[in-house]
C-alpha cells in the first residue's frame, strides 16, 4: 500500500485531538503515578493482544478500531507524563514538518529511485530523506515566520504587521 487516502487518515488525527481535549480537561495529574502508568501499560497490553489476535485470525476493521481507541485512550497520560520532557518537545516541533513532506519524499523517490525496490532500504532511505526534509523545512521556514509572528504580536515589528495586514504603512 503505497498510496494516502486523506478521509480515512484524519480520523487519527481527530483521535489525537480528542486524547489533548481530554487530557487539557480532566484531572490526570491528580491521579497516582502508578495508576498513570497501569492505564498506560494495560492499553498497550491491550494494542499489543490485538495485533496478536489479528495475525491470528486476521486483520479486520474491528480489530484496527479497537488499538487506535485503546491508544487514544492512552494519549491522555502519556501527554501527562511526557508535558516536561525536551525529547518529546522536540518530536513534537518535527511531527508536523514530518507528516506535510512525507509523502511527497516518498512520491519523489519512488519516481526519481525505481531501481532502489520498495523493501527496507527504500524505506530507510526515505525516512531519512524526509527527516531532513523536515527540518530544512523547520530550520528554515517556521522558526523564521514564528519569530516573525512573535515579534508583531508583541508590537516590535510594526512595519511587518501592516504589510502583513495590508494597512498603510508607519512613517
Amino acid at each position: 500500500w503505497n498510496r494516502s487516502l486523506f478521509p480515512l487518515e484524519v480520523v487519527f488525527f481527530i483521535l489525537g485531538v480528542l486524547a489533548f481535549k481530554a487530557y487539557a480537561s480532566l484531572p490526570i495529574a491528580r491521579l497516582p503515578l502508578v495508576l498513570r502508568v497501569m492505564v498506560m501499560g494495560g492499553c498497550a497490553a491491550g494494542v499489543v493482544f490485538l495485533r496478536y489476535v489479528a495475525t491470528t485470525i486476521g486483520e479486520s476493521a474491528q480489530i484496527d478500531l479497537a488499538a487506535s481507541a485503546l491508544v487514544a485512550a492512552a494519549l491522555p497520560f502519556l501527554f501527562d507524563l511526557t508535558r516536561k520532557s525536551s525529547i518529546d518537545r522536540c518530536l513534537g516541533d518535527f511531527s508536523y514538518p514530518l507528516y506535510l513532506v512525507h509523502i511527497t519524499v516518498f512520491s519523489a523517490a519512488t519516481r526519481l529511485l525505481p531501481g532502489l525496490g520498495m523493501g527496507k532500504r527504500w524505506f530507510a532511505y526515505n525516512l531519512i530523506a524526509a527527516l531532513l526534509t523536515a527540518v530544512a523545512l523547520d530550520r528554515v521556514l517556521a522558526r523564521p515566520l514564528e519569530k516573525l509572528r512573535e515579534r508583531i504580536r508583541n508590537g516590535r515589528d510594526v512595519r511587518s504587521a501592516a504589510l502583513i495586514s495590508g494597512s498603510p504603512l508607519p512613517r
